[in-house]
């Protein structure tokens, strides 16, 4: 929100009468093009309050560019994208007998997609803040997910890290610790460096096999790996993220990929329970009338057109109370995909509830979860995965990694 205040005088100017008087609020981008502008009537206070989250909104929402690298490379642990971030200039005007008066330009800002639940937003205003106006929101990554996470050895888990507007350091280190089984670890080595300027958003590959822990440690066994960025000056610039193997192998394993409320960022879950396929069909029948001798082929019914809609019923496994509540980011994502053979599956979620239990002392949850693919198929085959050589060699070393 922009409150534009007029002034009620100027000392030695005598206060004239104007017709149609009017506020023009307006976005620039950083090159000055105009691409929205709006008119308000000053309040009795001389006032007038300009909300451009809209506008704003559907001009980040128009870049449908990449967000995330995919297909996935497990030799790139760090890209940049530069289109997360829009800059732009607010300005204003008064109006008044037909005529815009001269623009009074605001400094230049930075927009992001996404945005806090109303109760974040009450405490920040209540403070007379904002959420990127606290220094320490400027090194988490740009999720939600709970610090401490439950992974499998085929996961390709995702963090997103937002360069700010001045940030103080020109590059920045990808910095991971494991631990293994023996009590053992190789703690605070550097993994990859990138140079980084403003606005830049990192994409930071941080699974099991995108580090390359089972060539790099073939004789031992990860039990669990801490990752965070480094900058010049300080080893530990970022918030510390845990990554904890589970050793089970689980014949139902989902692995999904949703666009969380940080706009333009991902994050990768996975669901362990049962699942249950379902299909929804459609038909479109109708009747003729021919006025021929009866024979096979001359039957009054018919079916003109048919269709199917794959549906799902699966469920995430006991998972913390903290992961529980972090499901819920995936349920308001407007962008989720299955991920299967490492191909991206587009799902649109239909139904969901949480459900407690109480065992040994300790609450665990696990979240029910119905989905749909998102298209419908009118006709059917079979997808031969022998005929796409590299996946059948991305599934093989996975099948011999994890079962071996």
């Amino acid at each position: 929100l922009v409150t534009v205040t007029l002034l009620p005088w100027v000392t030695g100017v005598d206060p004239v009468s104007r017709n149609n008087f009017n506020i023009i609020g307006g976005i620039w981008d950083k090159n000055f093009r105009q691409v929205a502008q709006d008119a308000k009537p000053v309040d009795g206070s001389g006032n007038a309050v300009f909300n451009f989250s809209e506008y704003l909104g559907a001009l980040l929402d128009f870049d449908v560019s990449p967000h995330f690298t995919y297909p996935f490379d497990p030799g790139t642990l760090i890209k940049t994208f530069k289109n997360y971030v829009l800059e732009f200039y607010s300005g204003f005007a008064e109006k008044f007998d037909g005529v815009v008066q001269k623009i009074h330009y605001d400094t230049l800002r930075n927009a992001l997609s996404g945005g806090l639940n109303r109760e974040t937003l009450v405490f920040y205003n209540d403070h007379g803040t904002d959420f990127f106006s606290t220094p320490a929101n400027l090194r988490t990554f740009m999720t939600w997910a709970p610090l401490v996470k439950t992974t499998g050895k085929s996961v390709p888990e995702k963090l997103f890290f937002y360069v700010s507007d001045k940030p103080g350091y020109s590059y920045v280190n990808l910095m991971v610790s494991v631990y293994f089984t023996d009590g053992t670890n190789e703690a605070g080595s550097w993994v990859a460096e990138y140079s980084v300027v403003a606005n830049d958003v990192l994409e930071c590959s941080v699974g099991y096999g995108q580090l390359g822990f089972a060539t790099d440690y073939p004789t031992k066994t990860v039990a669990y790996w801490k990752v965070w960025l480094a900058v010049e000056g300080e080893d530990d610039y970022s918030e510390v993220r845990t990554f904890i193997i589970d050793p089970v192998q689980y014949e139902n394993e989902r692995i999904f990929l949703f666009q969380n409320s940080w706009g333009r960022a991902y994050d990768v879950v996975r669901f362990t329970g049962n699942s249950a396929l379902s299909l929804t069909l459609e038909s479109t029948t109708g009747n003729s009338q021919s006025i021929e001798p009866y024979t096979s082929f001359n039957a009054p019914s018919r079916k003109f057109e048919s269709s199917e809609t794959q549906g799902m019923k699966t469920n995430s496994g006991w998972v913390t109370r903290e992961m529980k509540d972090f499901f819920r980011e995936m349920l308001l994502s407007r962008q989720v995909f299955e991920l299967k053979d490492n191909l991206l599956y587009p799902i649109v979620i239909t139904n969901q509830s949480i459900k407690e239990h109480f065992i040994d002392n300790e609450y665990l949850y696990s979240l029910d979860l119905e989905y749909d693919r998102a298209w419908r198929d009118f006709f059917f085959s079979r997808f031969n995965i022998g005929l796409f050589p590299v996946l059948v060699r991305f599934y093989c070393d996975d099948y011999e990694e994890n079962y071996s």
